[in-house]
């Protein structure tokens, strides 16, 4: 199977989570009637940095024969494109206007290049489509189609199709005293798997059909609205064609953003952290092949990312970046059964992202 979007030159992204279903705050008119209903975006990102653990080696086992080391530093380069349609504004109350209907196309690419290790260098290509609608201020539905193409060394590795449908719920009403946000999703994902390389045993083939459902909340405290607190859970059902891929996970995560001042004009405004956490418990269905079909696969697994962000320069209605540097660190830890699969990895890197002008029109 041929990746539906493989020979596409054009650019479309990954969207951005950015749509009017959650905002509870009071909405400036004058503002509102000044926008454009069509948007493009580009942007840049270059990043370097370091990982200890590229090939995902399990703890204790030896490097394989073709392959001298298992840490590299990287070059990271990015590049996203976005074109985005709001409908004309309606009021929901006396003082909130809302778009009703949102469209969002958008592409994004990725590469890394790492120092001293071939036959590793990913690059991913992702497709995306999305459509937002309101039925009114507290009830939403959004529908987001994705398709990611990786390559490794440049060769097709795997394309990913995925449907998503959501169900949003806006409930800050309910919690006046305390939130300026409080918000819900009910969230479906319908996704297939293709990979390219050929297993060396059919029970490592992992094309596949995946299938999960999350819920999720997100607080915005009234107190302090430039920080955000995102709870979630999250169940998948991973069916292969080959049986060592046959799994269960049950997923908790969690996130926290926040903006160091509360005033747009002062410059620690402009500085914002990101920390991002889940733990997986994978429990697979069958003897794995790695362990000679003596026992089945469980895993238990930690990812945790943070991240700090300074806006370095903003776009000209001063809410927006235009140059932006950022640092990153990622760890994880993937404590199974499996010798295989029993790893670390740990990721730091820094970069920056330039945004182009913004182009509207009508």
């Amino acid at each position: 199977m041929y990746p539906p979007l493989q020979s596409t030159t054009g650019a479309i992204i990954l969207a951005l989570n950015v749509f009017p279903i959650f905002a509870g705050q009071d909405v400036d008119e004058t503002l509102i009637a000044e926008e454009k209903p069509y948007t493009f975006k580009l942007s840049i990102s270059p990043a370097g940095g370091y990982n200890s653990n590229v090939i995902l080696l399990g703890e204790g086992l030896p490097l394989p024969p073709s392959i001298s080391r298992q840490d590299a530093a990287f070059f990271e380069i990015g590049s996203a494109a976005t074109f985005d349609w709001k409908s004309a504004p309606i009021a929901f109350a006396p003082d909130e206007l809302l778009s009703t209907d949102q469209v969002t196309l958008s592409y994004e690419y990725k590469a890394d290049f790492y120092e001293g290790i071939s036959g590793f260098d990913p690059g991913v290509h992702a497709w995306s489509g999305k459509y937002t609608h309101l039925f009114d201020k507290q009830w939403g539905y959004r529908i987001e189609t994705k398709d990611i193409y990786t390559t490794i060394d440049g060769h097709g590795y795997s394309n990913k199709t995925s449907v998503t449908p959501v169900i949003t719920l806006q409930a800050a009403q309910y919690a006046e005293t305390i939130a300026k946000d409080l918000s819900a999703e009910f969230i479906f994902s319908f996704m297939t798997a293709d990979f390219y390389f050929p297993p060396s045993l059919p029970a490592r083939n992992m094309d596949a059909n995946n299938y999960s459902a999350e819920c999720s909340i997100t607080f915005v405290p009234k107190k302090y609205d430039v920080a955000k607190f995102k709870i979630g859970f999250v169940h998948f059902r991973n069916d292969a064609d080959g049986s060592d891929y046959d799994y269960d996970r049950n997923r908790l995560q969690l996130s926290v953003e926040t903006r160091f001042s509360r005033k747009p004009e002062d410059r620690l405004y402009d500085l914002k952290a990101i920390i991002k956490y889940f733990h997986d418990f994978d429990r697979y269905d069958h003897a794995n092949s790695h362990a000679g079909f003596a026992f089945s696969r469980q895993d238990d697994r930690d990812d945790l990312g943070a991240g700090l962000t300074f806006d370095v320069l903003k776009s000209a209605d001063r809410k927006s970046s235009r140059f932006a540097v950022n640092i990153q660190y990622h760890y994880l830890r993937d404590n199974s059964n499996v010798p295989f699969f029993n790893y670390p990895q740990h990721t730091i890197q820094a970069g920056c992202t330039y945004a182009f002008d913004e182009l509207k029109w009508r």
